[in-house]
């Protein structure tokens, strides 16, 4: 789940003076597609849009519901919630930061409803891993505007970029971002912005075409460094849930096996006992799950249900011993625990929501690492721009 399967480019690129070539972008790409690909995965399985459970039923005429259960949903937002539901302060301290410098921390985070992305941030990081945060200058549209309310902080979804570092990707040594520029007539071509400290290449893949090609010349980084940096919610670059996946897909499985038994006519057959049927209507009775059995001796003809036992006792405890092991793997809190609807003292609930913190605190100390390099690049750009 790391990106070490990309750190092999940074001396490349190292070697050529940090100026990449198409060929070297074709060979990037290829080795962190499958990476980004897992991500969006694993973003839908938390949104509700993908379908973790991979089988299907052999036969079409069984009935084959698919039940989501939102456990990703839940365990990720009660994180986020807990950790950024209260704005993050930012504190200068030192002697080298004036009055003026705070007023540009303050302006920076009002431009760019910083609250609002620190959350948004958070959830793409703990749903699939990491984020990336893009700095970059708005372009000047006639409004009065200081150079400081130029600054902006854009979120780049997990699988639309990627960061070769031999260290932490909130401070990358290259990184890049892509996505899908629709130009008509159904001409499709995927655009990458290759950034290194100095400069950003931009290189296009053309539809049908197993090579990219680069466009235009770079342009010069302002900030004095990488501008796209990465949020990561943890060191191995893994979603919240990533220890209870295989729990949470048998989760999924059994509900949606059980809802189908209920739904569906095979957890029971309509048995026709020395009834004489057609054989067009005994293929329709089979279908319908009907068979028909003709006795040895001379009996009364009957019609009956000859049921299948699901033992919903077994079931309810199969997944509530699954629900249990999914919230110990995961760090999460079971919410469902009658005990906190009792008069628990606060150093009870403290230790019963201790997984949870520690969880918190890791991507906390993240998210602040790479807050701290975007501000660096602020304030490099800054102070180069004011002369100080």
């Amino acid at each position: 789940m790391t990106m070490k399967h990309l750190q092999k480019y940074v001396a490349i690129l190292d070697r050529m003076d940090g100026v990449p070539t198409p060929e070297l972008i074709t060979k990037i790409w290829l080795d962190a597609r499958a990476d980004l690909e897992e991500r969006k995965r694993f973003f839908d399985w938390y949104d509700g849009t993908a379908d973790p459970i991979n089988d299907t039923p052999r036969d079409p005429d069984i009935i084959d519901n698919r039940i989501d259960i939102a456990f990703p949903a839940r365990i990720v937002n009660t994180k986020v919630g807990y950790l950024f539901g209260n704005p993050l302060r930012v504190n200068l301290e030192g002697d080298e930061y004036r009055d003026d410098d705070k007023d540009v921390v303050k302006l920076v985070r009002s431009e760019n409803d910083m609250s609002d992305l620190d959350q948004e941030t958070g959830r793409y990081a703990a749903a699939a891993g990491y984020c990336g945060r893009l700095f970059d200058l708005a372009q000047e549209d006639g409004r009065l505007m200081s150079q400081v309310e130029r600054f902006r902080a854009t979120l780049i979804e997990p699988w639309l970029c990627a960061f070769l570092t031999t260290g932490e990707i909130y401070n990358p040594q290259y990184a890049f971002r892509i996505w899908d520029d629709d130009r008509g007539s159904g001409n499709v071509v995927k655009v990458m912005r290759f950034y290194t400290p100095r400069e950003t290449y931009t290189f296009e893949l053309l539809a049908g075409q197993g090579t990219w090609v680069r466009v235009g010349e770079p342009d010069i980084n302002v900030f004095g460094g990488v501008p796209l940096i990465g949020y990561p919610a943890n060191r191995q670059l893994r979603p919240d849930y990533w220890h209870g996946r295989e729990k949470i897909k048998a989760y999924e499985k059994r509900v949606s096996m059980f809802d189908s038994e209920l739904e569906g006519e095979r957890e029971g057959y309509t048995v026709f006992q020395d009834v004489e049927v057609s054989d067009e209507e005994r293929k329709k009775a089979r279908k319908l799950g009907g068979i028909a059995i003709k006795s040895s001796s001379q009996r009364e003809a009957k019609v009956f249900r000859l049921e299948k036992q699901l033992h919903p006792d077994a079931h309810i405890a199969h997944l509530q011993q699954l629900t249990q092991d999914i919230n110990q793997d995961c760090a999460h809190v079971d919410w469902t625990d009658e005990r906190f609807g009792s008069n628990l003292s606060g150093v009870a609930i403290r230790y019963k929501i201790l997984p949870l913190e520690n969880k918190c605190i890791v991507h906390q100390q993240k998210h602040e690492a790479a807050d701290r390099q975007m501000y660096w690049l602020l304030f490099n750009w800054y102070r180069t721009l004011t002369g100080r």
